[in-house]
């Protein structure tokens, strides 16, 4: 739940725009959110703008990261072979096992990996006064992952404002935005740690081996550095999320608030299969385009109620009525046929599949929450709620 709003789809969330993080469980979490609290919930709200605060804060970070196997550790080709050696009728079963393997000593694991990068920049603006309340982002962040070939970015902003129009009534609004990439020609770590050190992956002339030839002695007779020379995977996610909100103060002891939320996500995804990798050379290469559209859209109204009589009876309770739908739409087309470099359907010469989706659900519900406290020693609580 991100500022009262059960999040779906919109906006991803930058981690540097959270203030604080709570978790709710047990019967506070149902009472509050029903049935999808069954797990608990957690909460988090998003930073705003602070009374008196007036300052720009500029941010970088920057790190490394590593692929690690732990204490796990894979042979190299003269230990492979001594342990090969040991086994019983390995001249019998494994009469290709002799000392020319050892002519090779691939790390196909330090071959898939290196020391990642990432980079973080924010740029944030805050300030606060009687009547408006401001708090402003922008963030970039980049990675180069520690498994070869992966390349992610993405950037944010955010706008959370807070209007006091009047004793009784405050305004607020929340806009938030996001773009994010995804470059995909990652290596095979699964791959490197099943390749036989024994194997290499590129012949004298610097050229990539195809794993088919002779003298590969892999069982899955496969060298992934040979398709991915070519093919790659890319995709693109454009998020949005609005809120708008009032609390109006009917009296010092009855609060009315009103919070609503609509959300867009837009995801584009492509695949491409060279027609001169292995296996699509079958069908000369093939291009896949994966859109994908979500909306979602939320309401949550509130009657809230906190009096204390004679300085004894302790009340506080809350009436509310909550609201949520959401849309989701999918295309997923696969041509084959294409030359090499086309990176669009229409250069395809033959449709191969052609798949859609299309969902919706809803949910409404009505609860009541009520707290009584008597001398501040005894505690009794009602919660009642109905989802639909």
């Amino acid at each position: 739940v991100i500022d009262g709003v059960v999040s779906g789809t919109g906006a991803s969330l930058n981690p540097n725009e959270i203030e604080t993080i709570s978790v709710l469980k047990d019967g506070a979490a149902t009472a509050l959110y029903g049935s999808r609290a069954t797990n608990g919930v957690i909460l988090v709200t998003t930073k705003s703008g602070r009374m008196g605060e007036n300052k720009i804060d500029i941010s970088m970070k920057l790190g490394i990261n590593n692929h690690t196997l732990g204490k796990f550790k894979l042979m190299n080709s003269q230990e492979l072979y001594d342990y090969s050696r040991s086994m019983p009728n390995i001249d019998n079963d494994y009469s290709w096992i002799t000392k020319d393997v050892l002519n090779h000593d691939t790390d196909w694991y330090d071959l898939a990996t290196h020391t990642g990068f990432t980079q973080n920049y924010t740029v944030s603006y805050t300030s606060g006064g009687e009547k408006n309340r401001s708090f402003i982002s922008a963030d970039y962040y980049g990675e180069n992952g520690a498994v070869k070939g992966y390349k992610y970015d993405r950037i944010n902003i955010r706008s959370n404002n807070d209007y006091k129009i009047s004793d009784k009534l405050t305004l607020k609004t929340k806009f938030a935005g996001s773009y994010s990439t995804v470059d995909d020609k990652i290596h095979d770590v699964q791959g490197a740690m099943n390749y036989l050190p024994w194997d290499y992956p590129y012949n004298e002339d610097g050229s990539v081996r195809t794993g088919k030839e002779d003298d590969w002695h892999g069982r899955d007779r496969s060298n992934y550095l040979y398709n991915l020379q070519w093919n790659w995977g890319r995709s693109k996610t454009l998020g949005v999320t609005g809120t708008i909100g009032i609390d109006y103060k009917i009296t010092d002891y009855l609060i009315f608030e009103s919070t609503n939320n609509i959300g867009y996500n837009y995801k584009r995804s492509t695949n491409y299969e060279d027609p001169r990798s292995i296996g699509a050379s079958e069908y000369s290469g093939s291009i896949q385009s994966i859109n994908e559209f979500r909306t979602t859209r939320y309401t949550n109204q509130l009657l809230r109620f906190n009096h204390i009589f004679n300085n004894i009876h302790s009340v506080s309770a809350f009436l509310g009525y909550e609201h949520s739908d959401s849309q989701f739409e999918k295309d997923d087309v696969t041509g084959r046929g294409i030359p090499t470099g086309g990176e669009v359907l229409g250069v395809s010469t033959s449709p191969y599949a052609t798949k859609g989706a299309k969902s919706a659900t809803a949910l409404q519900a009505a609860d009541f929450h009520a707290n009584y406290t008597y001398h501040d020693k005894y505690r009794g609580q009602l919660s009642l709620r109905m989802d639909g």
